[in-house]
């Protein structure tokens, strides 16, 4: 008998380990987690051999190691870790385990004095779950009894059970009556006149509906014109005037140079590079060094050819903006 271990062999292997021990660590007294460890060794010592790990947890006579120490919280929680492992090592070498029972349901994490089966009692909150899903059902049941009686009424058509109490009020002075509702009864109930049709509020998945099929426009306009047709003609009184290609190269040495960077290009056959080192505005150093370059249109094929630029280097075409950020 001992509710620790009744408590320990109806969760084990159900529950998260470090759960378990919070619990039976703040909820048990260390006697009373020593005594489950008493009991556990009386089982393990009739055994022919002790199993694999027992001796680290027992002494050479065959008990258990007692816990000591000043602070009763961490003492608490040693024992019972012992308890738990204990119960692990039994469990890894089959070792059967009677069951134990708890004489005072008191001593049962979640259950205070309750009459259950003490042998069975699993401290869970399974019953106060069922009792909330109870009390939403009753609540949920009774909003289906009221829209049932909340009815659309068509035009000219009389809800039956509504009736509309007559008032008096008395006039003083120049204050005139009402004039009376048209198609209004106040007998057998209430018409809806045909001038006020009956309002209709839809769902969320009506609408939803709706919209999908709809299929709104979520396109956007791009205020940045693009080029359609780049003029090859030569020849005549009209001339052109070519874009240069502007890219941003980054990823290049530290050590780098405007100068070497344009020999560099030029060796590579772009005659009329133009290379400027960019620095950091707000004063910031980096390890790597990046370049603004432009060139010629004609040399398009070189510019955008991948063996035209050291191995490492990265190149994007640069980005004009307006001054208004467009």
């Amino acid at each position: 008998m001992s509710e620790p271990l009744c408590y320990l062999m109806t969760v084990f292997g159900r529950y998260d380990r470090s759960f378990i021990h919070g619990i039976m660590s703040r909820f048990y007294h260390d006697d009373e987690l020593y005594a489950a460890k008493v009991e556990l060794a009386k089982i393990v010592a009739q055994l022919p051999s002790a199993p694999d790990g027992w001796s680290k947890l027992v002494s050479t006579n065959g008990t258990p190691t007692l816990r000591r120490g000043a602070d009763g919280a961490h003492r608490r929680s040693q024992e019972a870790e012992d308890v738990l492992e204990m119960t692990a090592i039994a469990d890894v070498s089959k070792i059967d385990l009677p069951k134990f029972v708890a004489a005072d349901l008191d001593r049962l994490p979640g259950f205070t004095g309750r009459l259950v089966d003490p042998v069975l009692a699993v401290p869970t909150g399974a019953d106060e779950v069922i009792q909330r899903l109870q009390v939403m059902e009753q609540k949920l049941s009774q909003l289906c009894a009221t829209s049932s009686m909340i009815r659309v009424c068509d035009p000219g058509v009389a809800v039956p059970g509504v009736a509309v109490p007559s008032v008096t009020v008395p006039l003083h002075g120049d204050q005139q009556a009402f004039p009376p509702l048209p198609n209004c009864s106040t007998d057998e109930g209430v018409h809806i006149s045909d001038h006020q049709p009956a309002v209709v509020s839809k769902s969320w998945a009506d609408q939803a509906t709706e919209m999908a099929q709809v299929k709104p426009n979520l396109t956007f306009n791009n205020t940045r014109r693009k080029v359609v047709v780049c003029g090859k003609a030569t020849g005549g009184n009209v001339k052109g005037v070519p874009r240069q290609l502007t890219c941003f190269v980054g990823r290049l040495d530290s050590s780098v140079s405007a100068e070497e960077l344009t020999d560099f290009l030029k060796d590579k056959g772009i005659a009329d590079a133009k290379c400027v080192k960019l620095v950091a505005k707000d004063g910031r150093i980096f390890s790597t060094s990046a370049f603004r370059v432009s060139c010629s249109a004609t040399y398009k094929p070189i510019f955008y050819d991948e063996a035209s630029w050291p191995i490492g280097a990265e190149l994007r075409d640069w980005v004009f903006y307006n001054r208004n950020g467009q």
